[in-house]
């Protein structure tokens, strides 16, 4: 080792030292900085050759995890929720005990029981849910509110960032590229799956190439970061990615040209919609019209994945169990077991041991199989009570307030759509972006008491 080695190594370690400490020590001094710092790093928290991925523990989880106990030291985690979220936190409180009680049954009843798996998933759940009890606690006025957005926007700018070189071949790292199915990883060694952490933070991208309080310049820049990331979403190779994609793009653009009274220049927005759906257009139709070669796991660019397999199957009249693939599988195999455990189901995680088959890929039927009726209910009204306030919020609003509701309830709706194909429940936007929902329902119902707006900073009369 060099003696440069022996002198930068040390000091980088020592630099590494005090910004955790400083970090913790912010975080000592006001919990929500620790919900700023989680939320960034759940877009891509660990290193190359550190595989930390999915229901394990990531750098985000340790920033949280010390964040809740400081939260809980000082009360704050026990606080009241805000008044027109009470009804919400219960039922997600009630969901969280229904699904730990379903475990604690299938450890009693069940002819193999796995306390391991059993308590690793309870846990889950338990954590997720004090991140959103937490998150609907302190996020409570604007300040707060633009803050984290900002820092969910600089995660998503971190995420596409990477993604985009990987995608592009620019810059194929192993933990973010398949060179076997061409693919973005899945998880990209992201704390959650590429979709559910970026296609809702594209309706931040999307409020802020529109908003007049930021220069010419910066909006392009997020028209930019916006086109990147949808190369970052077609990099993934995944059908419900496409979806969500197609639908963030149309629900944002369009509700962005019918909000009156919101502070925005639609220009560059139109002239990038005219564009964009010019070129995008034309390329999906030549993806699907082309029948020169089928879809092929190895063969097919991961750009080309999701038309491609919708494009076969509308041609071949593919049955549910073939589009489905092994999520179809899955599902059927969940419904026709349904009767074996009805009400409180085979406990959380426990639906590959009981059945042999991997995890359901549907974070619904995931729920009704594995914690059964019960939960399901109690999960359903949890999550209908939080599109409901949020629209109801929205609703009401006016100028700038109302636009970010209508997008905060269109990230909310991307994020449901996602769960169609997915277990989500381990992933962290699961948790925090429908607490951000409803903790910017809050904040922007509120009559406030100067006009302003969150991205300009400013208040004006």
């Amino acid at each position: 080792m060099s003696d440069l080695a022996i002198i930068f190594f040390p000091a980088l370690f020592i630099l590494f030292f005090l910004l955790i400490v400083m970090l913790f020590v912010k975080i000592s001094r006001d919990v929500v900085y620790g919900v700023y710092v989680f939320i960034f790093l759940a877009s891509i928290t660990e290193m190359p050759h550190l595989p930390v991925v999915g229901d394990r523990l990531s750098v985000s989880d340790f920033v949280m995890i010390f964040t809740l106990l400081v939260a809980t030291t000082k009360g704050v985690l026990f606080s009241k929720a805000p008044k027109p979220l009470i009804l919400i936190d219960q039922f997600a409180l009630v969901f969280i005990l229904l699904a730990s009680f379903s475990s604690v049954i299938s450890l009693i009843f069940s002819e193999n029981p796995n306390p391991e798996r059993s308590f690793l998933f309870m846990m889950i759940y338990i954590y997720g849910y004090l991140c959103f009890r937490l998150i609907i606690r302190v996020v409570n006025d604007k300040e707060k509110l633009f803050r984290v957005f900002l820092y969910w926007a600089a995660g998503a700018a971190l995420l596409t960032i990477v993604g985009f070189l990987a995608a592009t071949g620019i810059y194929k790292p192993a933990w973010t590229y398949d060179p076997i199915i061409m693919r973005i990883n899945s998880t990209m060694k992201s704390s959650g799956q590429v979709s559910s952490y970026l296609a809702p933070a594209m309706f931040i991208f999307i409020f802020m190439s529109v908003n007049k309080w930021l220069s010419f310049s910066k909006r392009s820049m997020m028209i930019f970061l916006s086109a990147a990331a949808v190369v970052v979403m077609m990099g993934t190779g995944s059908r419900i990615s496409f979806v969500i994609l197609i639908f963030t793009l149309f629900y944002g653009v369009f509700t962005v040209l019918t909000t009156r009274g919101a502070s925005v220049r639609r220009s560059l927005l139109i002239i990038s919609l005219f564009v964009s759906v010019w070129g995008f257009t034309g390329y999906v139709v030549s993806v699907w019209t082309d029948t020169s070669e089928a879809y092929g796991l190895t063969t097919t660019s991961p750009f080309e994945r999701a038309i491609k397999i919708f494009s076969d199957n509308s041609r071949e009249n593919a049955d549910a169990s073939e589009v489905g693939g092994t999520r179809y599988d899955e599902i059927s195999t969940a419904f026709e077991n349904f009767h074996k455990a009805p009400l409180f189901g085979v406990g959380s995680g426990m639906f590959s041991s009981a059945y042999s088959l991997n995890e359901i890929h549907n974070t619904y039927v995931s729920i009704l199989a594995e914690n059964g009726l019960f939960s399901l209910i109690s999960f359903s009204i949890w999550w209908l009570l939080m599109f409901s306030f949020v629209y109801r919020s929205g609703y009401a609003s006016k100028g700038d307030n109302k636009l970010m509701l209508k997008l905060a309830l269109g990230g909310l709706l991307a994020l449901a759509v996602y769960q169609l194909t997915t277990n989500g429940m381990r992933q962290r936007p699961f948790w925090f972006i429908p607490a951000l929902a409803v903790a910017s329902a809050v904040v922007l119902r509120q009559p406030p008491q100067t006009e302003g707006t969150l991205i300009s900073g400013k208040q004006y009369r």
